[in-house]
C-alpha cells in the first residue's frame, strides 16, 4: 500500500467514520511525533505516541506494546511499506488503562534501524484491540495515525549491526574512549551484558591507561540503542567483569 493510501486510512480512522453503537463520535486519535526532522546514518529515532479517547464514554486502551501497536516505515515516492519494531523488553507487562472521554495516554519508543541509509522516509502507527468500558462493544479498529516524515542525511554517526540494530563493539569502545578522554594507547575491553531476562543488552567498556594495571580500569556502560555513555561504579564494574562476551 502506498503512503497516500495509508494517509487516507489514517484520515478515515481518526474521523470516526466507522462509529460504534451508543457513541456520538466514536474513535481513537493517534498522534505520532519524532524527536527530530533530520537524522544522521545510524542515529536512533525517538517517537512519542499520544492516544486520545474521542468517544463519549470511558475506553479501555490496551498495553502499548508490540501486541497492540504496529509501526510501518517506508520511503516517500514509493509503495514501500515495512513493519518496524521499537526497542522493548521481552518481559514488559502490558499496562491496560481506562481512559476517560477526551482523556489520553502516551508512550515513547526508540527505533534503531530506521536510519540505515540516506533518504526521506515516513513512519505511521496503528493501534488495535480497544474496547468500551462495559466490554460489550469493540470500537472500530485498527486506528491509524497520520504519517510523520523524517530525512536521513550526512555521514555515518553510529555503526550498527544491521540485524539487531545495536551499535558494534568498535563503536561502543570509541564512544567510551571519547567520554573518558582516553588516549590512543589506552587499553579497552568491551563486554556485551544481558539486562536480566529482559531480552535487552548493554555494552560495558573497560578503559585503562597504557601503564595502568587492569584493576585500575575505569568502566562505562554504553547503551547500544541510544548510544548514551555512563560511568559505572566499582560494584557494577566488578559484576560486569564476570559476564562472558
Amino acid at each position: 500500500m502506498s503512503w497516500l493510501g495509508l494517509l487516507v486510512l489514517a484520515v478515515l480512522a481518526t474521523s470516526g467514520c466507522a462509529s460504534a453503537p451508543r457513541r456520538s463520535d466514536a474513535g481513537v486519535k493517534l498522534t505520532l511525533s519524532l524527536d527530530a526532522e533530520h537524522y544522521r546514518i545510524g542515529e536512533a529515532v525517538t517517537a512519542a505516541l499520544l492516544i486520545q479517547n474521542k468517544t463519549d464514554a470511558p475506553l479501555v486502551i490496551p498495553g502499548l506494546d508490540n501486541s497492540t501497536l504496529t509501526f510501518y516505515w517506508g520511503e516517500y515516492g514509493t509503495a514501500e511499506r515495512r513493519r518496524h519494531w521499537p526497542v522493548l523488553p521481552d518481559n514488559a507487562r502490558s499496562e491496560v488503562r481506562l481512559v476517560a472521554p477526551e482523556g489520553s495516554v502516551a508512550r515513547r519508543f526508540v527505533f534503531t534501524r530506521l536510519t540505515s541509509k540516506p533518504g526521506k522516509y515516513g513512519l505511521i502507527a496503528a493501534l488495535s484491540n480497544c474496547v468500551s468500558d462495559d466490554k460489550e462493544t469493540q470500537v472500530s479498529q485498527p486506528f491509524y495515525g497520520p504519517p510523520v516524515s523524517f530525512e536521513v542525511t550526512g555521514e555515518v554517526l553510529f555503526e550498527r549491526d544491521p540485524q539487531s540494530g545495536i551499535i558494534t563493539k568498535e563503536q561502543a569502545v570509541t564512544l567510551a574512549r571519547s567520554w573518558a578522554q582516553a588516549g590512543e594507547n589506552a587499553r579497552a575491553k568491551a563486554v556485551l551484558v544481558p539486562l536480566e531476562d529482559s531480552g535487552l543488552v548493554t555494552w560495558v567498556v573497560f578503559i585503562s591507561g597504557e601503564n595502568e594495571s587492569p584493576s585500575a580500569a575505569r568502566a562505562f556502560s554504553v547503551n547500544p540503542y541510544t548510544c548514551v555513555v555512563k560511568p559505572l561504579d566499582v560494584a557494577e564494574a566488578s559484576e560486569a567483569e564476570g559476564v562472558k562476551q
